[in-house]
């Protein structure tokens, strides 16, 4: 607002000291009159909002440089304010009515020389203002483009941001929950393989020495392998890049151990044809084993459990199955994190994880993981 009034007030002093210099040139002398100054100066005045109201700044300018031309003579250059309220137009303004303001503007300067300065200079007048009408009015469309350009260059650098932004906290997330669900099937597997164990070995501590030795010595296994698949998860978090490894379905021998020493007969089918398996899939494949033997050692209170792992149309496919009470009576069979996190990783690589009671009875957990190319 400051700079707009600033460019009004000199403006409006130089149409006033035009016209007094024009009038002085004319031999007036001691006649010079104020009133025209005043009058020409007062055309720049409505630069002052220019910014605030365009079009009615520019058909004030107007308005007041027909009066100036009907009282001033000589005629003060009042095309300078007009030009200045076209290229704010230009700017401001929106490109259809703009163009309508400039068309209006142009025949209001052709009918104030027709009536007030109609001479021999009329066509040399009209072409000298009809210039600065479509210089200004050029210029204005042309510095309102480029700031268009630099808006949209903005918007497009912060939507950039703000998408490379929400890309990482998704990528930070889905770590975050792959970690959880690491340490989760981990950590269940071998407490659960470890209070079994533990109890095996209370219920023949006495008559059986050589027994309760021996499911000592798979706690201190089952607690070894989990400690170190644990510090595997784990150090994902202390270095970047560092990715834990996983066991795949390769390693499915020593989930059915576990669930043997728990005294449930586990009968394993597994389909060996020498074909790559993606590693991911294979990952995902082994901690839905994982869970889905891990309830059957915890909830089912089965006595047999049928494990199935074959490849059919491209897909893997998983089918844990046992005897023990499903959904009945599994306390917490259907509750907890397991069941909603071998559903994560299969969708993570594109499959599906379906889970029920059996139709003989027990329960039942069928997951398909698509191979891609590897199949």
């Amino acid at each position: 607002m400051a700079v707009d009034t600033a460019i009004a007030l000199a403006i409006a002093a130089l149409l006033a000291a035009t016209t007094i210099g024009g009038e002085l040139r004319d031999g007036r002398g001691a006649h010079v009159q104020v009133w025209p100054a005043l009058l020409a100066a007062l055309v720049a005045l409505p630069l002052f909002a220019r910014r605030l109201r365009p079009h009615l700044v520019l058909a004030g300018t107007l308005i007041f440089a027909a009066l100036a031309f009907w009282y001033s003579s000589p005629i003060p250059p009042t095309v300078f304010p007009i030009a200045a309220a076209l290229y704010t137009v230009g700017v401001w303004g929106d490109r259809r009515n703009s163009l309508i303001a400039v068309g209006a503007a142009a025949v209001s300067i052709l009918l104030i020389r027709l009536a007030f300065a109609f001479g021999p200079t009329f066509t040399e007048g009209v072409v000298r203002d009809l210039g600065w009408v479509v210089a200004s009015t050029a210029l204005g469309f042309a510095v309102a483009s480029r700031r268009a350009y630099v808006d949209q260059f903005r918007q497009r650098a912060l939507e950039a941001e703000r998408t490379r932004e929400e890309e990482a906290q998704r990528r930070v997330d889905e770590e975050r929950l792959r970690i959880a669900r690491d340490v989760h099937d981990g950590v269940a597997h071998a407490l659960a393989s470890i209070s079994l164990q533990a109890s095996a070995a209370n219920a023949v501590l006495d008559t059986d020495p050589s027994g309760a030795r021996e499911a000592l010595r798979q706690i201190r296994g089952t607690s070894v392998s989990a400690l170190a698949e644990l510090r595997a998860t784990l150090g994902v978090l202390r270095q970047t890049g560092q990715v834990a490894a996983a066991p795949g379905v390769r390693e499915l021998k020593e989930l059915a151990d576990v669930l043997r020493a728990g005294g449930i007969d586990v009968c394993v089918r597994q389909e060996e044809n020498g074909q790559a398996m993606p590693p991911e899939v294979g990952k995902v494949a082994y901690r839905i084993l994982q869970e889905a033997l891990t309830n059957v050692l915890r909830h089912s209170g089965a006595h047999h459990a049928d494990v199935t792992i074959e490849r059919a149309d491209g897909s893997l496919l998983i089918v844990v199955a046992d005897d023990g009470r499903g959904f009945q009576a599994g306390g917490g069979r259907g509750t907890g994190y397991g069941i909603t996190g071998m559903q994560e990783r299969a969708a993570s690589v594109g499959g599906s994880v379906e889970v029920g009671p059996a139709a003989g009875g027990g329960f039942v957990v069928k997951a398909v993981l698509p191979l891609g190319e590897a199949a």
